[in-house]
Parts: C-alpha cells; sequence; structure tokens
C-alpha cells in the first residue's frame, strides 16, 4: 500500500436519446456521504463541546422513491423505471 487515498463517485445519467435539452445536460451530481466523514463530524463536534442538533433532510432523488424497479438494459448503462406510488402527508 502506497498510502493513497482512493475515492469512488457515481451518479446517474439519462440515456443518451432520452435527455431533454437543458433539463438533462446540466449537472448529474449526487452527494455521498462516507460513515467515515459523519464519525470525524461528530468527533470534531465532541471535542469543541458543541451542542448537537439532529435535522432530517429529505432530499428528492431517484433513491427516495419507495418503490422502484432496476434493469440493466446494457452492460454500461442502469435503466432505472419508477413505479407510481402515492403518499400520505
Amino acid at each position: 500500500m502506497d498510502g493513497a487515498v482512493h475515492t469512488y463517485k457515481a451518479h446517474l445519467v439519462a440515456k443518451g436519446y432520452t435527455q431533454t435539452l437543458v433539463i438533462d445536460y446540466e449537472e448529474t451530481f449526487s452527494p455521498i456521504v462516507d460513515i467515515r466523514d459523519v464519525n470525524i463530524l461528530i468527533a470534531i463536534a465532541a471535542f469543541y463541546d458543541y451542542e448537537n442538533w439532529q435535522m432530517n433532510i429529505k432530499l428528492y432523488s431517484l433513491t427516495d422513491i419507495s418503490l422502484k424497479r432496476s434493469t440493466w438494459s446494457n452492460l454500461k448503462v442502469l435503466s432505472i423505471q419508477n413505479i407510481q406510488t402515492e403518499y400520505a402527508s
């Protein structure tokens, strides 16, 4: 091991023929949090005796859909077909 840190990030993009101009071409970022990052932030907060407040933030992304069906359309592209769900508030 050479001591290098390897990080991997992934993002989903639409297939080339399903992209809409200005909608699907701009940004394809998906927030990714590693448990080690959370542990470091908690350790810093404990060291400086900060108050801890819990906040639940709902991000509207493909992972928040409770029922979804994923199929591989080929080896390089993941096609996600969403099943319409009903939510009660």
